[in-house]
């Protein structure tokens, strides 16, 4: 849901991303090839071929306290979005990875691909849409599909995300989004009564008004524009 979402962050295509970094630094990549040789011939995964070559569009990433959790690397929640042109080859690549990978599968109920992790973690992937979604657990990844069932509000039905990506504008090269309100709440949840009092006094009249931040960059042949916004209560 969105009070779920701690931070979104987003940019327009890894493949693409790649693509101009060999047209603008030629002169590195035989380090670069050679450095992905090296990890093909030690994992059998290379970063072109398997990874960057079907993720043809978007690629997000979402940061998720859900009810009951608590904020801290303990359990985090957090869902890699990946989008793709050719389903077949996206699934393919994934399933290539997790094998060379030596990941144990424990459920692949209901299109969830479950993997064993290690404590308070069960990473795994679905399949969503255009989108390969990848979860460090399973909470994370049933939140997803929840959303994009209609099951529970998603991000874009929140007002105040919404307005902000008005202001943005279509499309931006890259976004970051923060849930200030939200992360706000999570940490003093964290603190005991001496640090709240504190929080109070000192940073409560500063902190309390703000609820979003967005950075988002647009970029359009040759120039790039930088911008930020607050929202505040």
């Amino acid at each position: 849901t969105p009070g779920d979402v701690l931070a979104f962050l987003s940019f327009a295509g890894a493949y693409q991303s790649w693509e101009d970094f060999k047209r603008m630094s030629p002169d590195e990549l035989e380090d670069i090839y050679q450095a992905l040789d090296e990890v093909e011939s030690e994992i059998g995964i290379h970063l072109e071929q398997d990874i960057l070559s079907w993720m043809t569009g978007e690629l997000a990433f979402a940061l998720l306290l859900p009810d009951g959790a608590s904020l801290g690397f303990e359990e985090l929640h957090a869902n890699l979005y990946v989008e793709f042109d050719d389903r077949a080859n996206a699934i393919s690549k994934m399933e290539k990875i997790t094998s060379a990978l030596d990941l144990e599968e424990i459920d692949a109920a209901n299109g969830l691909h479950i993997y064993e992790g290690p404590d308070g973690f069960s990473p795994g992937y679905t399949v969503l849409g255009d989108y390969i979604v990848i979860g460090t657990t399973r909470t994370a990844l049933e939140q997803a599909i929840a959303a994009e069932e209609g099951e529970v509000p998603s991000l874009s039905d929140d007002s105040t995300f919404n307005r902000s990506i008005k202001t943005a504008g279509n499309n931006p090269d890259f976004m970051i989004y923060a849930n200030i309100q939200r992360i706000v709440d999570a940490t003093l949840d964290t603190l005991d009564e001496t640090d709240l009092q504190d929080y109070r006094d000192s940073v409560s009249p500063f902190v309390a008004p703000l609820k979003a931040f967005l950075f988002w960059i647009s970029v359009q042949e040759d120039i790039s524009t930088f911008s930020a916004e607050v929202t505040i209560e």
